[in-house]
């Protein structure tokens, strides 16, 4: 997905899948992730969000 940022290519798409593997259950416990988690979800916010 970098690679594809860095040349200029739409990562839309990509961004959208990997929020919605993170919404997967998977993550029973968010709070270790938390860190992480967040400023992702502010980056996908105002990234993929219309």
């Amino acid at each position: 997905m970098l690679a594809a940022a860095l040349a200029a290519r739409d990562v839309t798409e990509r961004l959208k899948a990997f929020e919605r593997l993170l919404g997967h259950t998977w993550i029973i416990d968010p709070e270790p992730f938390r860190e992480a988690l967040d400023p992702w979800r502010a980056l996908y916010r105002r990234v993929a969000q219309p």
